[in-house]
């Protein structure tokens, strides 16, 4: 690849990911419109621990950077991944919550 050019990798006829020497950055993520697309609400227990400072790991769709506050998930089956601390605040509730209902 020549300097200052990138590599684009389709996903979707609506997502192309460009990709740096970190990680892929997606652009027009919008899926209003492919009736293949649903919304789904996963009912799984899951372990979280928040990060203290920034990193990457390694998830099943590729790398995700974290910054201090956000949540660090472990599924069921040890695939982990990266949600910011408002969103998990706003999707997720505590297991004891769950039981309780």
């Amino acid at each position: 690849m020549q300097n200052g050019a990138i590599a684009v990798t389709i996903l979707h006829p609506n997502i192309y990911a460009e990709r740096s020497s970190l990680m892929p950055h997606l652009f027009q993520l919008d899926l209003a419109a492919d009736p293949a697309t649903r919304r789904v609400v996963k009912d799984e227990t899951v372990d979280v621990e928040f990060a203290a400072v920034t990193g990457e790991l390694m998830s099943l769709e590729g790398p995700n950077r974290y910054t201090p506050r956000d949540a660090i998930v472990t599924g069921s089956g040890g695939e982990r991944w990266v949600v910011s601390r408002e969103r998990f605040d706003a999707k997720y509730v505590p297991a004891s919550e769950c039981r309780a209902r």
